[in-house]
């Protein structure tokens, strides 16, 4: 069986719709039929935007993006060896959110630098996982 990583991230939030507003990507309303071939390529250079791409530079297919509530238990359920589980507890402050990257999100890429951290998600390591 092939190792499988998940890169966890930590983060306080109002709530799981504003932690996804920072996980998920996000759309601006398509221009409609009125607008010039500029206008339109503009819009599709600027969506979808991903706030999340300031933690981790890479390409993500949002399909293997999961943003969730802090739960120990899920982590644990994916695998996460229990004394991963215990550093990411040490390691998180105040979180009440987890998002977690599965490897695919990556498309196949490795990644060229190292998840980073800032005032919105805590980048906690990489792990593995049994799935």
């Amino acid at each position: 069986m092939q190792e499988k990583f998940v890169y966890v991230f930590s983060g306080e939030f109002e709530n799981i719709e504003a932690a996804c507003l920072y996980s998920q990507s996000q759309w601006e309303p398509e221009p409609d039929e009125s607008v010039s071939d500029e206008e339109y390529a503009a819009w599709e250079d600027r969506n979808p935007s991903h706030e999340l791409l300031k933690n981790i530079n890479s390409y993500l297919d949002e399909d293997f993006i999961e943003t969730v509530d802090l739960d120990f238990q899920y982590l644990s359920s994916i695998g996460v060896a229990a004394s991963d589980i215990a550093y990411i507890k040490n390691n998180i402050g105040g979180a009440n959110i987890l998002v977690l990257i599965y490897e695919q999100a990556l498309g196949g890429f490795p990644l060229k630098e190292t998840p980073v951290s800032n005032a919105s998600l805590t980048y906690c390591g990489q792990f593995k996982i049994k799935l």
